[in-house]
C-alpha cells in the first residue's frame, strides 16, 4: 500500500483533471478501504442544478470517468435529491451519514478549488474513523488544489480567461467521439421534465470572428481592443449553455463547440449569438461578427474541422450581408499538386535545369 506522501506525489504528477480525480479516489480507496469512491459535481443551468457523477471507483475495478459534454441533464438527480451532498457543498463541511436501511454509511467530503467548493467526494462504507478520513482528505485536497490550479492556468487564455488551444484539443476529442461513454452505475433519476439532449444530438464547431477588429485597435488603441476581446468572450459564455464550450485560439477569432440536434438548430443558435453580440453595447460600439461553422464528425480531427469552419467563415465574410454560414455546399479545396521545377530564370535553378545545391 502506498504511503500518503506517495499519493500526494501522484496527485502532483497528474496531467489532466480526470487523472487528478482518479489519483485522489485511488488514494482514499487504499488508505481507508471503502466499498467505493465517487466524485459528484453540480451541473446545468443556475436555476436547475443537478448532480453529475464525474468519477466512480471501486476496489479492483477500472475508474469510470464520465464527460460532462454529453450529460443528459434531464435524467440527473436534482441537488436536493441527496441531502447529505447538498449540505456538504452548500456549507463546505464534511457530512457523515450513518447506515439507513439498504444505504450503508457514507462520508461526504467537500472538494474545494482555490475559490469555492466545486464537487463532493463520497466514500461508501469506509473502514476508518471519520476524523482520520477528514485529516487525510485535507492533506490530499491541498495537493489536488495546487495541481488543479496549475492545470487550469495552463489551459486558459491569459487575456480573456477562456479555455485555450490546449483545452480545445481535449474537449474537441470528447465531442468527436460522437456520444457519451459507457454509463456509470445508475443513480436515482429525476423525472425528465425537459430533455436537454436527444439521442441524435452532436456537436458543431463555429468560428466567430469580429469583423474589422484591426480598425478598432487603430481607432481606440490596443488596450481598448483587448477589452473588446475580453468582453466578447464573456458574452459568448453567457449566451451559451453549460455543455457548450467557448475558446480563444488567437487574434479576434473565438471557437465555439455547440451541441445541437441538426444543422437548422445550429444555424439558428449561431445566428442568435451573432445578433446578440452585434446588438450589445460596448466600448467599441456595435460589433460586426461573422460565423462559419461545420458539423463535428465522429473521429474528426481539430485541424480538419477548423479548416472546414474557416472556409465557411470566408464564405460568410464574402457574402456581404450573409454573416452566418456553414460549410455545406462549399467546394472542396483543390488538392495541392506535386511541386515542379521553377520556370527558367528563377533563382535557385542551375543553367540547363536542375537545382543549385
Amino acid at each position: 500500500m502506498a504511503s500518503l506522501i506517495a499519493h500526494v506525489a501522484r496527485l502532483a504528477a497528474s496531467e489532466s483533471l480526470g487523472e487528478l480525480d482518479t489519483a485522489l479516489a485511488q488514494a482514499l480507496l487504499e488508505l481507508h478501504a471503502p466499498a467505493g469512491v465517487a466524485v459528484h459535481v453540480p451541473v446545468g443551468e443556475a436555476a436547475d442544478l443537478r448532480w453529475f457523477t464525474r468519477l466512480q471507483l471501486a476496489p479492483g475495478a477500472a475508474p469510470v470517468l464520465a464527460e460532462v459534454l454529453w450529460a443528459d441533464v434531464g435524467t440527473l438527480p436534482p441537488l436536493d435529491a441527496d441531502p447529505a451532498r447538498l449540505d456538504c457543498i452548500t456549507h463546505c463541511v464534511a457530512v457523515h451519514s450513518p447506515p439507513n436501511g439498504d444505504t450503508p454509511h457514507q462520508s461526504v467530503l467537500p472538494l474545494r478549488s482555490a475559490q469555492q467548493t466545486v464537487a463532493v467526494v463520497v466514500l461508501t462504507a469506509p473502514q476508518a474513523g471519520t476524523s482520520t478520513i477528514v485529516q487525510d482528505f485535507e492533506r490530499l485536497q491541498r495537493a489536488w488544489q495546487h495541481r488543479q490550479a496549475a492545470l487550469d492556468a495552463g489551459s486558459r487564455d491569459s487575456l480573456t480567461g477562456l479555455p485555450n488551444r490546449k483545452a480545445f484539443a481535449s474537449d474537441f476529442a470528447s465531442a468527436a467521439r460522437g456520444g457519451p461513454p459507457a454509463p456509470a452505475p445508475p443513480e436515482p433519476a429525476a423525472p425528465a421534465v425537459e430533455r436537454r439532449r436527444a439521442a441524435a444530438d452532436h456537436y458543431w464547431l463555429g468560428l466567430v470572428n469580429i469583423d474589422g477588429f484591426a480598425h478598432i485597435n487603430a481607432r481606440l488603441g490596443h488596450l481598448a481592443g483587448d477589452a473588446v476581446l475580453a468582453q466578447t468572450g464573456q458574452r459568448l459564455v453567457g449566451l451559451l449553455r453549460f455543455y457548450d464550450r467557448v475558446f480563444r485560439l488567437a487574434g479576434s477569432e473565438f471557437v465555439v463547440l455547440l451541441r445541437c440536434p441538426d444543422g437548422g438548430a445550429a444555424s439558428s443558435a449561431f445566428e442568435r449569438v451573432r445578433g446578440a453580440l452585434a446588438d450589445a453595447a460596448g466600448a467599441a460600439g456595435p460589433l460586426a461578427l461573422c460565423v462559419g461553422y461545420t458539423a463535428v464528425q465522429p473521429g474528426d480531427s481539430p485541424g480538419a474541422a477548423l479548416e472546414r469552419a474557416d472556409r465557411a467563415l470566408f464564405a460568410a465574410k464574402s457574402g456581404g450581408s450573409l454573416r452566418v454560414r456553414s460549410d455545406v455546399g462549399l467546394p472542396e479545396p483543390a488538392p495541392a499538386g506535386p511541386a515542379g521545377p521553377p520556370p527558367p530564370g528563377v533563382p535557385g535553378m542551375a543553367p540547363g535545369g536542375g537545382w543549385l545545391q
